[in-house]
């Protein structure tokens, strides 16, 4: 019979478990997996839970022999009830072997089939007010909105097992500082309880164990350790198995609950003003000068509404940074008061963190200029709906009446209402625009920008040219931007003979060339072949096609050195002079102007 193991003795196949299942720089803890994903050479599968000990009894129950209940038990699914008697679940973890022992789980599970579930408890989900957030590929997102924090619980909620492929990853994840929050608010330590198996083949230090025999368990101080020969030979022809527990994490403060109200020091103030101290703020105005970087955490989340115009956000009537005024392309100039006065303070600290002083925000717009992306992209939505309302002008002039909205999508009245910026498919047109901006990026922002021609409907513009009289075969297969090329071949030849582009229709249609390029259509098709590079592999005609598209916005490479943040400015202005110039075209050759 071979010698007992030290309780320190881990088998190579398990030696993973004897390193701490939280390392001192992970920000994501781990309290809930399901998986049969290899470590290293090992195949096998994983279950592991978490219980939460109250903390006086945590150094005992680590070195109970055997350790603790390897899983979450639950008295369901589908419980037997007498028909007098009435249920009410409940989810624990088993306390030591010969214990009456029970302890509260933070993970609630339960098996159907071959397939188990995964759910946090909710009473942690209630004590932070978490809301959850679903993502596209089925992940359960928990958020924290008061504070805001992003992915406090991240959770994949099902496992699936087959005999070919074993579990699919479950995993549940909780950021440090919350689950240290919530330990200290219960007096508990969080212990990890784990079932883990691994197929190794002629791992000596399991031959020596088994010693020709074809099994052997041991009952280790906080595990049990079962070492057997493998039926399942093309894993490995041995089989280790652990059911044990291990401390995760030993609460030391209450980072949420109790969370210090640091100072913070602003460029060009003399005193630091601490947490919320709204006091100290002067009467008199009192600004600072923040990168506009600052908005980039707030343009991803849509429940956020910034105004690309001014730099402000605000979060659903809840709280906002208002007073806010872009300064220059790079900077925002905001009212010290206002945003102690109106933000949680954990908004105020990630203000801070791109705060800088006045003459480094005066320097950069000085060789930048006052040009931001918020009055770019405002200029372009305008100038898309200037030609949209002259393309209903000259659809009602034709007799068809086609309104604004049906030809593309969007009404003046209502933008000037409610603010470009909170429509969903304009807000990324007011994105921040670094000037590192990637060339990838850069082809990415040109995609959104195309989108605002996107919204031009083929329908009411083949209409008008067919009643302008180009016959409908001719235009068959154009999509919209060829068929507004075509209205804009139409409207130059009007206004280059002096003809009115509705009354004399038949002199306009009898000179139509369709391979005539007009200037004030080159950004536009030029921004289309941008938008298209974006999704092609690299290539000699793709880099060609790319070099004329540049030259059409003139733009040169050789500056983009640095980045394209510039060159994208650039594509924004000429799109929008471009636009512009259609819609005065449409205008003069419909109108009789000069």
């Amino acid at each position: 019979m071979p010698t007992p193991p030290a309780d320190d003795f881990w088998p190579a196949p398990l030696a993973h478990l004897s390193h701490p299942f939280l390392a001192d720089t992970d920000e994501d803890v781990i309290v809930a997996e399901i998986s049969s994903r290899p470590i290293g050479a090992f195949p096998g599968n994983r279950l592991l839970f978490t219980a939460l000990v109250p903390q006086a009894e945590a150094s005992a129950v680590l070195k109970a022999p055997g350790g603790i209940g390897h899983g979450v038990e639950c008295n369901g699914p589908h419980p037997c009830v007498s028909a007098e008697g009435a249920y009410r679940p409940y989810f624990w973890i088993a306390g030591p072997v010969g214990s009456s022992k029970v302890f509260e789980t933070l993970v609630h599970t339960w098996d159907n089939h071959n397939k188990s579930v995964i759910l946090p408890d909710s009473g942690f989900l209630m004590c932070y007010g978490l809301v959850p957030r679903v993502l596209n590929n089925g992940v359960i997102c928990w958020d924290d909105p008061r504070r805001p924090v992003y992915n406090v619980l991240r959770l994949v909620p099902l496992s699936e097992y087959s005999v070919a492929t074993g579990h699919s990853t479950a995993r549940m994840t909780i950021q440090r500082d919350y689950l240290e929050d919530y330990l200290s608010l219960r007096g508990c330590a969080a212990v990890v309880t784990y079932f883990e198996e691994r197929f190794s083949r002629n791992d000596p230090d399991v031959e020596a164990l088994l010693a020709g025999g074809d099994g052997i368990s041991f009952v280790l101080s906080g595990r049990k350790l079962w070492l057997k020969r493998s039926q399942a030979d093309w894993l490995g022809n041995q089989l280790s198995q652990v059911w044990g527990c291990s401390l995760l994490l030993a609460p030391k403060r209450r980072p949420i609950s109790d969370e210090p109200e640091a100072q913070l020091r602003w460029p060009d103030r003399e005193s630091a003003l601490k947490g919320k101290d709204r006091g100290a703020i002067g009467l008199g105005f009192e600004y600072a000068y923040v990168r506009d970087e600052v908005l980039v955490e707030y343009e991803e989340h849509d429940e956020f509404e910034v105004n690309p115009e001014s730099g402000s956000v605000s979060y659903d009537g809840w709280w906002c940074v208002p007073c806010c005024r872009r300064y220059g392309r790079n900077h925002i100039e905001i009212e010290l008061g206002k945003i102690y006065e109106g933000a949680p303070f954990n908004i105020i600290k990630h203000f801070n963190k791109f705060a800088v002083q006045r003459e480094v925000a005066e320097r950069d717009r000085d060789v930048h200029g006052t040009r931001h992306i918020g009055n770019r992209a405002r200029d372009v939505v305008y100038a898309f709906l200037k030609l949209t309302n002259w393309l209903a002008e000259l659809s009602d002039a034709l007799g068809l009446s086609s309104a604004q909205q049906e030809i593309g999508q969007l009404v003046t009245a209502d933008v000037n209402y409610s603010g470009w910026w909170t429509f969903k498919a304009l807000r990324p047109l007011g994105h921040v625009v670094p000037l590192s901006l990637s060339f990838v990026n850069f082809l990415g922002r040109c995609t959104e920008l195309f989108k605002l021609l996107e919204n031009l409907q083929p329908g009411p513009l083949r209409q008008m040219l067919i009643q302008l009289g180009i016959q409908k075969g001719e235009i068959a297969d154009f999509r919209s931007l060829k068929l507004l090329g075509t209205l804009c071949q139409l409207a130059a030849i009007a206004t280059m003979n002096a003809f009115h582009l509705v009354s004399d229709r038949a002199h306009v249609c009898s000179q139509w060339n369709s391979s005539v390029i007009l200037a004030e259509l080159r950004p536009l098709f030029a921004l289309n072949t941008l938008r298209t590079a974006e999704a092609h592999v690299p290539g000699t005609s793709t880099a060609t096609k790319i070099s004329e598209a540049l030259q059409a916005f003139g733009i040169d490479r050789d500056e983009c050195r640095a980045g394209w943040g510039k060159a994208l400015d650039e594509v924004y202005d000429r799109f929008t002079t471009s636009l512009e110039d259609i819609a005065r075209l449409i205008e003069r050759s419909s109108t009789g102007g000069a």
